[in-house]
């Protein structure tokens, strides 16, 4: 499906939903020219340059504003947040132009279904995926960290604690380093485990 044809298909279930609650549509707004996309995706890859320099100011900004944790207080936790969303604004970068190209290429696309993933912890692996290790521990240098601490602080993900899950896993990895389209799909956990009960015979 096209963006144009999301897009017509988005607008008649807008106006089926205000037709069911009783509210008119409201008044075309005025033609305007496009938002100028291209100049904020050019000043925000500046903002975002795979550089020590670069990242050390990044984990300065998200030290302050990104962390939602007091300010007068600095912990172990605090500085892993930080370093998490550094890494996650680069991540979101690449994650938007891949998205524009499914939208502009619209490729086949493979979906893989796992009842669990079993990633472990993933800030070091998405830091290599980025291709910014040297960069990420000169600029964790600066500021007086260490990335093998933040190593033993993170948390599993908990989607999984199998073989399989492992499995399912590096299926994705590999997806990914061969720069293929895929989705992984799993199922919606509670607290982490699957968890299995029979009544009567039958599974719940």
């Amino acid at each position: 499906m096209d963006p144009a044809q999301w897009e017509a298909i988005t607008k008649l279930i807008q106006v089926e939903i205000q037709k069911q609650l009783g509210v008119s549509a409201p008044a075309p707004a005025p033609a305007t020219s496009p938002a100028p996309v291209v100049q904020f995706v050019q000043a925000d890859s500046k903002a975002l340059e795979g550089t020590a320099g670069a990242v050390a100011e990044s984990l300065k900004h998200h030290l302050k504003f990104s962390t939602d944790m007091a300010p007068c207080r600095f912990s172990q936790e605090k500085a892993f947040r930080t370093t998490a969303a550094a890494v996650k604004e680069r991540m979101m970068e690449k994650w938007n132009k891949t998205y524009d190209h499914f939208c502009k290429e619209d490729p086949k696309q493979a979906h893989y279904l796992s009842m669990e993933y079993l990633l472990g912890r993933l800030l070091r692996n998405a830091v290599g995926a980025l291709g910014l290790q040297d960069e990420f521990g000169e600029a964790l240098k600066q500021m007086g960290w260490d990335m093998e601490e933040f190593e033993t602080s993170e948390f599993d993900a908990g989607l999984g604690n199998g073989g399989l899950g492992r499995l399912a896993a590096c299926y994705m990895d590999s997806l990914a380093t061969l720069d293929l389209p895929a989705w992984g799909y799993a199922v919606r956990y509670r607290f982490g485990l699957f968890r299995q009960v029979l009544r009567n015979g039958t599974s719940d």
